[in-house]
């Protein structure tokens, strides 16, 4: 379901831009808060794109 966004798209583009926003604050913050800012956010981030591109 497309709330605000009704390009298919249009959709996958502003959702790997805002995961990949995700994946780099969870990189720098495992490298400046603790490492498992990597498993708590980078991780998911990086596997929730995987999961869109092969889809």
């Amino acid at each position: 379901m497309h709330l605000l966004i009704s390009n298919p798209d249009w959709h996958r583009n502003v959702a790997s831009f805002f995961l990949a926003c995700m994946a780099v604050a969870g990189i720098c913050g495992a490298a400046t808060a603790g490492k498992r800012m990597r498993l708590v956010q980078a991780l998911p981030a990086l596997l929730a794109q995987a999961a869109g591109r092969a889809a």
